[in-house]
């Protein structure tokens, strides 16, 4: 079992939206809006495959409107 932490760049003006979207997702465990090269970081419960964590990414989060791009970071350590 996996977990990840998903970096996502947003369309101006829609953070907040994609944020409370990316919130009601049962899996995601938290999201915060950030600055810099990435809007909003995205992490999920730590008790995912990588096919659910991949499925997450391509079917759910980068098809919400105001999301133009993601970046998928696997965790490999736990503490």
């Amino acid at each position: 079992m996996s977990m990840a932490i998903i970096l996502i760049t947003c369309q101006p003006d829609k953070e907040k939206e994609v944020i409370e979207t990316i919130k009601k997702i049962d899996v995601i465990e938290s999201v915060q809006m950030v600055y810099g090269q990435y809007d909003c970081i995205a992490k999920t419960k730590n008790d995912l495959t990588e096919k659910e964590i991949s499925n997450l990414v391509t079917e759910n989060i980068r098809k919400l409107d105001g999301v133009r791009a993601t970046a998928t970071l696997n965790v490999v350590s736990v503490n």
